[in-house]
């Protein structure tokens, strides 16, 4: 320890440096001139820096407001005075009014404090200051403000990008963020029906302070449609829309009751189907099972959204058989089937072929035994190991004398 001195007036002042740690204690002694005893502290003595007043709060701000409270936030002061052991005191006034009212007891350690028990549509002014050892920092002040409800327009934010597409039978869910004050209420409607959604057992919603939750179990086809959520406050309202699609297999195919169809040989027949499915399903007809109709001259299709036409113009007797119909889209596929008969003028009357003989090797026969005057038909037919081939028939020759007139 070095000591140095000086006299001023009949007092003598001594001037003590250490380069001990603060926050230690010791004692002094001073030596006098001459041989004799020191002088000596009777107590410990704390080497401490000396603490100053804290500076003010820092961005003291109304951070939201009610009815009847205002909620205040600030920040540390820059200086603390050379104290960490920072408190704050927060006090309010009337407009009008030159009495500050102290707001709580105690210190606030906190950079935050709700101020309740405000009179609505009063007009307050606020204010805070911060306290250490040494004391306490100036006010700093809010400007005037009149205590009420903040109005904001509801709004939603719809967590859906697009449509929403699900299988029939699957959970429809659909989720929307809500801001507003006061809070809105939010209700849930489909298409252009009125009624709340919740009187279905299948459907539950569920709405807190930011968010509003839709779930529909158990989807129908007839749950697709635009759902129209609507949030309405004081401020106002807000409305948004989620599209839905429930996809599902065919609907049975309709309007088969007549399963057997006659039309004129020569004549048009149509064949109008009614359709449904979601999505639209595709239509392909084929004639007696396995032969696949494709559009032709005589043969054309028209479809739309709820039937599909088959059209045949100039009716031959080839054309009667079994028309299958067979509706298919991604969730399934369904099959009708119709009947079609096709009548005309009777054809030539055939008699049962007899056979005149077989085995026969060469390519020439005389067939014997005919009656002269009748007309008669021949049939050829080839045959091997393998089978007997297609039959050749020769054109209708009258039985007569070759000799004859």
């Amino acid at each position: 320890m070095k000591g140095a001195y000086k006299q001023e007036g009949e007092w003598l002042f001594t001037r003590v440096d250490s380069d001990r740690t603060r926050g230690n204690g010791f004692k002094l002694r001073q030596g006098r001139f001459s041989p004799g005893p020191c002088i000596e502290t009777k107590t410990p003595i704390l080497a401490i820096n000396p603490i100053d007043k804290p500076g003010e709060p820092e961005n003291l701000h109304i951070a939201e407001k009610g009815k009847t409270f205002v909620f205040l936030k600030w920040r540390r002061p820059d200086y603390d005075g050379g104290s960490p052991n920072l408190s704050y005191h927060v006090e309010r006034k009337l407009k009008d009014s030159d009495e500050w009212e102290r707001v709580h007891k105690g210190s606030i350690k906190e950079t935050h404090y709700m101020v309740d028990k405000c009179v609505e549509n009063k007009i307050y002014q606020f204010r805070v200051q911060t306290k250490n050892e040494a004391g306490e920092s100036d006010w700093v002040k809010t400007a005037e403000v009149v205590v009420k409800e903040d109005l904001q327009k509801p709004v939603l934010d719809l967590k859906l990008s697009g449509v929403l597409t699900v299988k029939a039978g699957d959970t429809i869910r659909i989720e929307a963020g809500v801001r507003g004050k006061p809070q809105p209420e939010v209700v849930w409607t489909k298409d252009k029906d009125a009624t709340d959604l919740t009187r279905s057992p299948r459907v539950s919603i569920e709405t807190t302070s930011d968010t509003s939750k839709f779930v529909l179990t158990k989807s129908r086809r007839s749950d697709g449609g635009k759902y129209v959520i609507t949030a309405t406050n004081t401020a106002g309202s807000f409305v948004a829309y989620a599209t839905v699609i429930v996809l599902d297999k065919p609907g049975p195919v309709r309007n088969l009751k007549v399963t057997d169809i006659s039309t004129k040989e020569g004549s048009n027949f149509r064949l109008k189907i009614p359709i449904k499915g979601k999505p639209v399903p595709t239509v392909t007809w084929k004639k007696d099972e396995d032969k696949a109709l494709t559009e032709s001259g005589r043969v054309a299709f028209e479809s739309t959204a709820v039937n599909t036409t088959l059209v045949v113009r100039d009716c031959q007797k080839d054309d009667a058989g079994k028309y299958t119909i067979t509706l298919k889209n991604v969730v399934g596929s369904k099959e009708g089937t119709i009947s079609v008969k096709v009548v005309g003028k009777p054809g030539i009357p055939t008699g049962p072929w007899v056979t005149c003989a077989s085995a026969v090797q060469k390519t020439t026969f005389r067939v014997t035994r005919l009656h002269e005057g009748n007309e008669y038909t021949f049939r050829i037919r080839a045959e091997n190991k393998y089978g007997v081939g297609e039959g050749l028939k020769s054109d209708p020759v009258v039985a007569k004398h070759p000799f004859g007139k």
